[in-house]
């Protein structure tokens, strides 16, 4: 039976013999996957997927995340994303409370209203 100790032995000398290997075949893989991307026209994105290279027409700039919320006491300013700051939570307050412009009460309904015709718009109708 084979010991731990003999187990670990073989296990390096597996890894030594693995390693050389792999060096050994290296320069081999790597003409043949040149000759294939040539071969083939193949790009970067082909390759791996993902996003196409970063070019100007492409790029997004990034936006400044307008600021929701602010403190009366300091004046600091918070947008409402990460980490709540300690100026709303250690108050206890609903953090609506310190929005910097609060929502507007807005009618329940989008839809018109039916409306009755004018008095002018009845003067107009014939009655026969």
């Amino acid at each position: 039976m084979t010991t731990l100790k003999e187990l670990l032995v073989q296990k390096e000398e597996i890894i030594k013999k693995i390693e050389e290997k792999r060096a050994s075949e290296r320069s081999g893989a790597i003409e043949q996957a040149m000759t294939l991307i040539e071969d083939y026209q193949l790009t970067q994105l082909d390759l791996f997927g993902g996003s196409s290279p970063v070019t100007v027409e492409n790029k997004k700039t990034k936006q400044k995340v307008q600021t929701k919320y602010r403190d009366p006491v300091t004046g600091k300013e918070w947008t409402g994303r990460g980490v709540k700051p300690k100026w709303i939570s250690s108050t206890g307050k609903d953090k609506s409370e310190f929005l910097i412009v609060k929502p507007t009460n807005v009618q329940e309904t989008s839809l018109p209203q039916e409306t009755t015709p004018s008095d002018s718009e009845t003067e107009n109708t014939l009655t026969l």
